[in-house]
């Protein structure tokens, strides 16, 4: 459920790890498309798409969640090991727009 926002925000946040995630394309079957963000970005998408084709429950209203600000925070508390800054708050939006 978490693997592809992950990756979205790590292509679109670091160069470096852009790099890496980047260097998955020919194993997941997919085109360079030019640039180490972008193909970072279509491998975030095909995980997206293996999620849909396995049948797995992709938001977390599916596991019953609560979806309330104090929950979000401490999702993103236990993943990040903090309760403030950059990643901190990116990671309570990608928890919001897990729902």
């Amino acid at each position: 459920m978490t693997l592809a926002p992950v990756l979205r925000h790590k292509a679109s946040s670091n160069a470096a790890e852009a790099k890496q995630i980047a260097r998955l394309v020919p194993f997941v079957g997919l085109q360079d498309k030019g640039s180490d963000k972008e193909n970072a970005l279509a491998v975030a998408e095909a995980v997206d798409h293996l999620v849909v084709k396995l049948g797995l429950k992709s938001t977390l209203t599916e596991y019953k969640v609560p979806q309330t600000q104090e929950e979000m925070q401490a999702i993103a508390e236990r993943a990040t090991h903090s309760k403030e800054g950059e990643n901190y708050n990116a990671v309570v939006e990608m928890v919001k727009g897990l729902y």
